[in-house]
């Protein structure tokens, strides 16, 4: 999954002055354009949509893995100064991304549920501190529920480092 260093903070003139925009389609381009992961041992990958193919999910044993663009930083949303200027981020990408993420999480779950999946796990390239904007706030917004109990899924998120 595309992190904050690889294309939400590339507008820093420590890291390029790059347009993030630009940085993502990038990587939308180099790592995300083919059903397969990389790697010697590659993974079939469903692939979201054309439009967000950095959004995925595959199923190895009895889990079922999401993986979803929700970079740290500032998940390239909105960021305003103390006077109202906008300074930072991307309103229209922010929001289409995130509405993706959303649609892409209820289908995974529902896809879950269907293939008999045992658990989920939810692949964020970051660890969400509490953010307003990460992946913690966006499963507690979304429409989506866990199993009841005994139906035998447990829903799991995974923290990286």
């Amino acid at each position: 999954m595309p992190g904050d260093n690889e294309w939400t903070d590339c507008d820093r003139a420590s890291n390029g002055s790059y347009d993030p925009n630009e940085r993502l389609a990038l990587i939308r381009r180099m790592f995300a354009g083919t059903p397969g992961s990389l790697g010697r041992r590659t993974l079939r990958l469903t692939r979201q949509s054309a439009q967000f193919p950095e959004n995925v999910r595959w199923t190895y044993g009895p889990v079922t893995y999401v993986g979803l663009n929700v970079p740290g930083s500032d998940n390239n949303a909105p960021q305003f100064d103390s006077t109202g200027k906008q300074i930072d981020g991307d309103a229209a990408e922010y929001a289409a991304r995130n509405a993706a993420n959303l649609d892409w999480l209820a289908q995974s779950f529902a896809a879950a549920r269907a293939a008999g999946s045992r658990a989920v796990m939810v692949v964020p390239p970051a660890r969400d501190r509490g953010q307003r904007t990460g992946l913690r706030r966006a499963l507690t917004a979304s429409t989506l529920s866990p199993p009841r109990s005994g139906t035998g899924a447990t829903p799991l998120s995974l923290r990286p480092g």
